[in-house]
């Protein structure tokens, strides 16, 4: 059994508390090379509590391994609690959930020391519908997540969300599904299925009075597709292979410290990664780059065109 409370130090984020908890029994194997059995190894570690069993053999070039690791009842505010204002803002601290996070993760194979070359692993984890708050707010609502990771043939390690939800007092709603490909590797992929849902009157609603800020109206959107994470800046979207769209009945904001003023219609906003078009009641269109569409359109009228302008 280990009980312990160490520190780290960072130049940005200044001194860290890492309590430590450990208690189970860890084999040594009669072998040819260092080997353990690890059973049930329970503990917690940064408030993150885990169970970890399995075998291990520690080779000259390698280690073999086949292992387990549960996280049970991690609760993110607890986290937050503690490290919210240094590694995010002090604004963390208000933030309130009863979530728990559970994941389990299973690695078989050899991590060869050499190229870095992982075993196989696999894992899933699950936050079930829970609520939050902000202190000192009146923003409230529900979250929800649900995801896996694997390695493929290549040792590739990709994460899928397949259920994120959030939906912040029926102000604004979230949910849709992301998976990112080669998740450590120096370019991941992402490939989001996203919705999103805005009711800026209540967003308005809940501004602080010194905002200077106004907000009506209501916002529709999605996203879906292909994209590298290289590849998400203005010049390279024409690489990549998303559609998404904004749309709104109404939206008026007023920002008067920022002399902004919009106020529109039938407004919306569509991206397509093959050509731009501009689409609005009156007709006007012009192409502004192969393999990028931006369009602002409305419903009813719809106007198209090739390389050129058109009227």
């Amino acid at each position: 059994e280990l009980m312990a409370k160490a520190f780290v130090g960072t130049d940005g984020l200044g001194r860290l508390s890492l309590p430590v908890e450990i208690e189970g029994e860890v084999q040594v194997l009669k072998d040819t090379v260092p080997s353990f059995d690890i059973r049930g190894l329970k503990g917690t570690l940064a408030w993150i509590p885990f169970e970890l069993k399995g075998q291990l053999r520690s080779l000259p070039d390698s280690l073999d391994m086949n292992m387990g690791l549960d996280v049970k009842g991690l609760k993110p505010e607890l986290l937050l609690k503690n490290y919210g204002k240094q590694l995010i803002s002090p604004e963390a601290l208000k933030f309130r959930t009863d979530a728990v996070f559970d994941a389990s993760l299973q690695a078989v194979g050899s991590y060869v020391y050499a190229d870095g070359a992982l075993p196989k692993v696999s894992g899933e984890f699950h936050i079930p519908e829970s609520v939050f708050s902000v202190d000192g707010t009146e923003l409230d609502g529900k979250l929800a997540l649900d995801g896996t990771l694997h390695t493929d043939s290549r040792g590739r390690i990709h994460l899928d969300l397949k259920r994120m939800l959030l939906n912040a007092k029926n102000t604004v709603s979230l949910s849709g599904q992301l998976r990112i490909e080669d998740l450590l590797g120096y370019d991941p992929a992402l490939v989001p299925d996203i919705s999103l849902k805005a009711d800026l009157d209540k967003i308005g609603l809940m501004l602080p009075d010194n905002s200077g800020m106004e907000l009506q109206g209501n916002l529709e959107g999605g996203l879906k597709g292909r994209a590298r994470l290289s590849q998400l800046d203005l010049y390279k979207l024409p690489n990549t292979n998303l559609t998404g769209y904004l749309k709104s009945d109404t939206l008026a904001v007023k920002m008067p410290s920022d002399s902004i003023i919009l106020y529109t219609t039938g407004l919306g906003l569509g991206l397509e990664t093959r050509w731009l078009h501009i689409r609005m009641p009156n007709p006007g269109c012009w192409t502004y780059r192969q393999g990028w569409i931006l369009s602002v359109f409305n419903m009813v009228h719809r106007c198209s065109c090739g390389a050129k302008r058109c009227n």
